[in-house]
């Protein structure tokens, strides 16, 4: 069916439940992932489960940034705008405390 094609990553696979290695293969259509589970079941006679990926889990880190040192920062100065380094996902502050007003 063409409704079971892949989607946006979307795929099956099967899993035996008495043990083995875990699934190595993605199957493209629905279909496809019941052809081989059935060759399976007639190969060794134990039951198989047909899974169907529904999402992907994933990180999303947060921004690295770096803050200089610098002796003369006082509590009553306005911290440095940041900046982020071209190309590194890199955040940086500056080392100046001068007040842009």
């Amino acid at each position: 069916m063409k409704g079971d094609k892949q989607m946006n990553g979307k795929f099956w696979a099967i899993w035996r439940k008495t043990g083995g290695a875990p699934p190595q293969k993605r199957h493209e259509t629905k279909e496809a992932a019941i052809k081989e589970a059935m060759r399976l079941v007639r190969q060794t006679g134990e039951e198989y489960y047909i899974l169907e990926a529904t999402g992907i889990m994933r990180v999303r880190l947060a921004p690295v940034e770096y803050v200089p040192l610098t002796p003369t920062l006082s509590l009553d100065d306005e911290p440095p705008i940041p900046k982020t380094l071209e190309g590194t996902g890199i955040v940086d502050c500056g080392g100046s405390n001068e007040k842009t007003r």
